[in-house]
């Protein structure tokens, strides 16, 4: 099953570091919207096997947990097949839905473990079953992304994924029925609910499992393009996400067994308790990550925690729950897992969205200007003073995105009044502007006719890395003019 595991995990997880590169083709350019679609597309699947878990734990109670499995591998492969062929984002959220209502099979696989392992080694068969699961899940995404590159599209994982889940299904199909239904169940067995409210640890469980894979999962919809951000517009972009995206899972395959194995000796609750901790500190740490090395460094160390938890949290249920209950009681526990897969997501795409092109280069104000023969237009902005945002625009004279425009390259000045050409400015003396960076935008047919810019009231300094993921937003937003109004 360790096995079996490992290609489940890795057939459905091959599509998530390419899904935000590839919505661009599907009329989705914005950036803020990309992080939007990319975590409902990415979520959309959690989610509803997160509601569907407790019903597949009440079936795999009572059925042949092969046929469960067999049903969610089929469907997968099926439907990620499809999704080769998407033309919408629609069509991608329609399809992983799909994929999450039958996605049965972790319960399934999770009912079947226990059932034939002796409890004393829970922890230990679950550490394997966890590794399996984490490595497939992370080593997808890496899978993914070099045969995107290979094949020159976005596309090709998707098929690759798809023939993968239906190989799966192929195997479990001629596997012999697996663990018979256990008899001492009788007909007024409990509900979930009530299975829930008999079993403290189950609680906590599920509770644990909840907010620990929200804290995993969501950073996904941004790893692609925090990652083209660190390395800039290099050709191997999706292998570097999907290194990025699978860095855990070697640390986790490391890790997991041990961790398992050790929640035997000393008690799954105590070392519970200390991943957590770990698991927190790793997490949070990246997001101050300024090399792609240091990134993925940092989520090296985060799997080493993070590998631990799921295991010793549905070890701690099984040795706490009856067994003609641990159908139902490990779909509680995929439910808490599933719906923490969508949250984590979503919530990141929408952070990311809402942070604003300000917020990521901190600084108060950032703006997207157009600039004729005359004047500047500010179409869009965040944070300029209240005289000028009325305004919208100011004569090109006292623009220095005008000058951006006239030499057709980007400028930096980090200091405004040490400038010669600006230092007298009256727009930049009343407004206490003291630092500006710009890029151009291009027309359709190559011509600057504006600029991406920030400005900050003191002087500052502004990096390399700074300088290149301005000129990758400059970029999307040529992109969103050029595919909304040509112009020229």
């Amino acid at each position: 099953m360790v096995s079996v595991q490992f290609i489940i995990a890795a057939a459905f997880s091959i599509v998530p570091p390419v899904i935000p590169l590839m919505l661009p083709q599907l009329g989705i350019v914005e950036i803020d919207a990309i992080s939007i679609w990319s975590g409902l597309v990415l979520g959309v699947t959690p989610l509803t096997a997160g509601i569907m878990a407790p019903v597949w734990g009440h079936v795999v109670d009572r059925v042949d947990r092969r046929s469960v499995i067999l049903v969610a591998c089929a469907t997968a492969g099926i439907c990620t097949l499809l999704m080769s062929l998407a033309t919408t984002p629609w069509q991608l959220l329609a399809l992983r839905f799909v994929m999450g209502f039958f996605g049965g099979h972790i319960v399934a696989v999770l009912a079947l473990v226990t059932g034939v392992c002796p409890p004393s080694r829970f922890g230990w068969a679950l550490g394997w079953l966890s590794t399996a699961q984490l490595a497939g899940m992370l080593f997808g995404p890496l899978i993914g992304g070099s045969i995107a590159d290979a094949f020159h599209s976005y596309r090709a994982p998707f098929v690759a994924g798809g023939c993968a889940s239906l190989l799966v299904a192929l195997v479990v199909l001629r596997l012999p029925k697996q663990i018979p239904i256990r008899t001492g169940e009788a007909k007024d067995a409990p509900r979930t609910g009530e299975v829930l409210a008999r079993y403290p640890d189950l609680r906590t469980a599920v509770l644990v499992l909840l907010f620990a894979q929200i804290a995993i999962t969501s950073a996904q919809p941004i790893v692609s393009l925090y990652v083209h951000s660190l390395v800039g517009p290099v050709g191997n972009l999706a292998t570097l996400a999907g290194i990025a995206f699978s860095v855990i899972g070697v640390s986790g395959l490391i890790t997991a067994p041990h961790i398992g194995r050790t929640g035997d000796r000393i008690g799954q609750r105590r070392l519970l308790t200390i991943v957590l901790g770990g698991a927190a500190i790793f997490t949070l740490v990246q997001g101050f990550a300024m090399t792609y090395l240091s990134f993925v460094t940092e989520r090296f160390m985060a799997g080493i925690f993070l590998a631990g938890i799921i295991p010793l949290a549905n070890s701690l249920v099984a040795r706490s729950v009856a067994p003609e209950h641990r159908g139902r009681a490990f779909g509680l526990t995929g439910s808490a897992t599933f719906l923490g897969a969508f949250i984590g997501p979503l919530s990141g795409g929408v952070i990311n969205a809402h942070c604003g092109l300000a917020r990521v280069f901190e600084v108060p104000i950032a703006l997207i200007t157009f600039v004729d023969r005359d004047r500047q237009f500010f179409k869009s902005h965040t944070g300029l003073p209240e005289d000028l945002a009325k305004a919208r625009q100011t004569s090109r004279d006292v623009s220095v995105s005008g000058h951006v425009v006239a030499k057709n390259e980007a400028m930096v000045i980090e200091d405004l009044a040490r400038d010669r050409r600006f230092a007298n400015n009256p727009m930049l003396r009343e407004n206490g502007i003291r630092f500006y960076a710009g890029t151009p935008l291009l027309a359709p047919n190559g011509q600057p006719i504006g600029s991406l810019c920030l400005m900050d009231m003191k002087p500052r300094t502004f990096t390399n890395r700074e300088r290149r993921l301005l000129q990758e937003y400059a970029t999307e937003v040529t992109e969103e003019i050029a595919g909304r109004a040509p112009l020229g």
